[in-house]
């Protein structure tokens, strides 16, 4: 489909077209640090599975 191809091509684009890191995409990470009530490091401390 059209939507699949515009995508893809965004995704080059944008430089996303690697491997993220083994812990999370950092994105993703970062957005679930910001639900915790206490200060976190989310690169250090927030690990996506």
């Amino acid at each position: 489909p059209d939507f699949v191809k515009e995508a893809a091509i965004k995704a080059i684009r944008d430089g996303e077209n690697q491997y993220s890191r083994s812990a999370g995409h950092p994105l993703l990470v970062e957005a679930i640090a910001e639900t915790f009530e206490l200060p976190t490091n989310a690169m250090d401390e927030v690990t996506v599975t």
